[in-house]
């Protein structure tokens, strides 16, 4: 039975995003180097990291040039944000992303979301992806959001 192949089983891949964590000196720029790396090295579409201000609302503050049109903010009661309260990682096809973020369509492929504790969350899409990721395949990516959220 042939096995398929996810970015996450390249090594090279899982060093280069670690080493773009911490590579700046703002934590903004950091959230930026981080979805750029994992868009550039990966088969990945879109990427970005989404933080919460003080009055509960997160914003999106960086995202990768391919983002899907919608609001670059959501109040602390979005379907998703209340969630990611029960499940820290959701890896979902573009049918159940769409339950969760009606304001935009993902066409295809998969969408992983990932809570950063209560600073926020990273979403990252492949719309090649034919089913969502598992948890096996999605395992090697913990230390690398535990550090960006150490940073942020």
């Amino acid at each position: 039975m042939a096995t398929t192949s996810c970015f996450t089983d390249d090594p090279s891949v899982l060093y280069d995003l670690s080493l773009s964590i911490e590579a700046t000196l703002t934590p903004r720029d950091d959230a930026q180097a981080f979805v750029d790396a994992l868009v550039a090295r990966t088969s990945l579409e879109y990427a970005a990291v989404w933080l919460q201000d003080d009055t509960g609302t997160f914003h999106r503050v960086h995202a990768t040039d391919t983002a899907p049109p919608g609001p670059g903010q959501m109040g602390a009661t979005h379907p998703l944000w209340r969630r990611l309260q029960d499940d820290s990682r959701l890896s979902l096809s573009a049918e159940a992303a769409a339950g969760l973020f009606p304001d935009r369509a993902l066409s295809a492929g998969a969408l992983v979301v990932h809570r950063l504790d209560e600073l926020g969350f990273v979403e990252v899409h492949d719309p090649a992806r034919p089913a969502p990721f598992t948890e096996a395949e999605l395992e090697p990516l913990t230390p690398l959001f535990d550090k960006l959220r150490q940073v942020l």
